[in-house]
C-alpha cells in the first residue's frame, strides 16, 4: 500500500512523497508551469548503494532529462533520501559527495569559490563558502540556519562562523574541513 504524505520547502516547492513499507520510493513536484520534475529511490544491487533517478524538464521543450545520481557510490538509504529531497529541491545544482553524504554546490571554476549546501534535512539548513582571504589563504565559512517545522520561515539570525581565519591553509585544506562541518555538522 502506498501513502502519500505533502511537504512544503522553505523556497516554495510542494513535494509529493509516496511512501511504500515505511521508506520513500517516489518524490514529484512541479506542474504546468514549470513542467513535473520527479525522483525515484532505487533499492541497491549487490553493495553498490542506493541511486536516485531523477526526471528534470527542460526549460523550453519539457522533454524529460534523466540522470542516475549516486550510482555505485555506496549511499545509505538516509543519504539517498537527503538526495532525492535536495534534487526536488534544486533540481538545477550539481551534487556532489563527502564523507559518503551528498551536498549541493555551485563553484566559479576561475576563483576556485565554492558555496555549497547540505541537502535538507530535519529543521537546520547548513551552507558553506570556501574562499581566499585578503593575503591569498583559504578559509570556509560555515552558517546554520533553523527554520520552523513547516521550513516556511527561518527561525532565528544565521549562526555563522570562519575555519582557518588565522591561518594559513590552502583551498584543499578549507574545502576537506568545510565540508566535513557540512555534511557531518562537526569540526575536525
Amino acid at each position: 500500500m502506498t501513502e502519500k504524505k505533502f511537504v512544503e520547502l522553505h523556497n516554495g516547492v510542494v513535494v509529493e512523497i509516496h511512501v511504500e513499507a515505511g521508506r520513500w520510493k517516489y518524490l514529484v513536484a512541479g506542474g504546468e508551469e514549470f513542467g513535473e520534475w520527479d525522483a525515484t529511490l532505487v533499492p541497491p544491487e549487490g553493495a553498490g548503494g542506493w541511486t536516485v533517478r531523477g526526471r528534470n524538464p527542460a526549460p523550453k521543450t519539457k522533454d524529460l532529462a534523466i540522470s542516475d545520481m549516486a550510482q555505485g557510490r555506496g549511499l545509505d538509504y538516509e543519504a539517498a533520501t537527503a538526495l532525492a529531497m535536495g534534487f526536488m529541491a534544486s533540481r538545477c545544482d550539481e551534487f556532489e559527495y563527502f564523507d559518503g553524504k551528498p551536498y549541493s554546490f555551485v563553484s566559479n571554476a576561475e576563483t576556485g569559490v565554492l558555496v555549497a549546501e547540505a541537502l535538507p534535512e530535519s529543521n537546520a539548513r547548513r551552507t558553506l563558502s570556501v574562499a581566499a582571504n585578503e593575503d591569498g589563504f583559504w578559509t570556509a565559512t560555515c552558517s546554520t540556519s533553523y527554520w520552523d517545522e513547516e521550513h516556511r520561515c527561518f527561525m532565528l539570525v544565521p549562526l555563522t562562523f570562519v575555519l582557518g581565519a588565522k591561518r594559513r591553509w590552502d583551498r584543499d585544506k578549507a574545502l576537506r574541513k568545510g565540508l566535513h562541518w557540512l555534511v557531518n555538522a562537526s569540526i575536525i
